[in-house]
C-alpha cells in the first residue's frame, strides 16, 4: 500500500539555510535598513512612520547578498544545517521499532556522515 502520510522536505538552499540560523542576529537589521532606503529614494518625501515592511523578495535578495559576503567558517556551518537537516528527515523514517543499541550505532553513523559530507565541500 502506498504510504502518503509521510511529508519530505527538500534540502534548503543555502541562503534559505543562510536566513533560518541568522535572521534576527545579522540579516534583519540589514534588510529593514536597505529597504528603508530604497524605498524613501522610490517615494521621497514618503513618511518614515508609515513605510511598508520589505516585499519577500526584497529580503531574500539581501540575504543571498548577505550571504555572499559571510567568511568560509560561517558558510560552513550554514552547510552542517543544510545536511543536518536532511539526515534528521531520513533518520525519522527509520525510527521504528529498534532496539537502544541500534539506536545508537544510527546515530553515531548518522553524525559521521553528517561530518564526512559536510567537509568533503571545504
Amino acid at each position: 500500500m502506498l504510504d502518503l502520510s509521510t511529508k519530505r522536505s527538500r534540502k534548503l538552499s543555502t541562503w534559505q539555510a543562510y536566513s533560518k540560523l541568522y535572521y534576527e542576529s545579522k540579516i534583519k537589521d540589514q534588510v529593514q535598513e536597505k529597504w528603508q532606503a530604497k524605498y524613501l529614494s522610490d517615494h521621497p518625501g514618503h513618511d518614515l512612520n508609515s513605510i511598508p515592511p520589505p516585499p519577500l523578495k526584497f529580503r531574500n535578495e539581501v540575504t543571498k547578498w548577505l550571504y555572499n559576503l559571510e567568511p568560509i567558517d560561517v558558510k560552513n556551518e550554514v552547510e552542517v544545517e543544510r545536511n543536518r537537516e536532511v539526515i534528521e528527515i531520513v533518520d525519522d523514517d527509520d525510527e521504528d521499532d529498534v532496539g537502544v543499541e541500534e539506536s545508537g550505532r544510527k546515530k553515531i553513523a548518522k553524525d559521521y556522515q553528517m561530518y564526512v559530507h559536510t567537509f568533503a565541500f571545504c
